[in-house]
């Protein structure tokens, strides 16, 4: 089946983040039809499929955009972690980004709990007792 131009529309509004009835109303839908229409075409696998198709879009031209910033602003992280003027913050979370971005996480905190049970072979012994197990040593 091939999507109608009001289809299509609507699909845009949503993948440009609209809500249903706003892409409905963005795509030409009469504001009577539109809460009605939206409805009915978020359950067409074919609109959410270009819907899908057009954010997938929008997604790799922003990564083509943005990746040449990229490495600009790992430079600026990096230089921010290795000047001693920066407030021990701002080094701090310059250094979590760069781990971050390279892949290592965060210790995990271990919570141990466990009951020991030990007897104590000098229980029960008098200070000149174990005063004579040090001397005798």
């Amino acid at each position: 089946m091939t999507l109608t131009k009001l289809q299509k529309k609507f699909a845009e509004g949503i993948a440009l983040g609209m809500k249903q009835g706003q892409a409905a109303r963005y795509a030409g839908y009469s504001e009577k039809s539109a809460d009605t229409q939206a409805y009915n075409n978020m359950k067409n696998v074919e609109i959410l499929a270009f819907a899908d198709e057009l954010i997938e879009a929008q997604k790799s031209m922003l990564k083509r955009r943005f990746s040449g910033l990229a490495s600009i602003a790992v430079d600026k992280t990096i230089d921010i972690l290795q000047d001693v003027d920066a407030s021990p913050q701002a080094r701090l979370n310059a250094a979590k980004m760069i781990l971050d971005y390279a892949g290592m996480e965060e210790p995990k905190q271990l919570n141990v709990t466990a009951d020991v049970n030990q007897s104590n072979p000098f229980e029960g012994l008098t200070t000149d007792e174990l005063r004579k197990l040090i001397d005798d040593g």
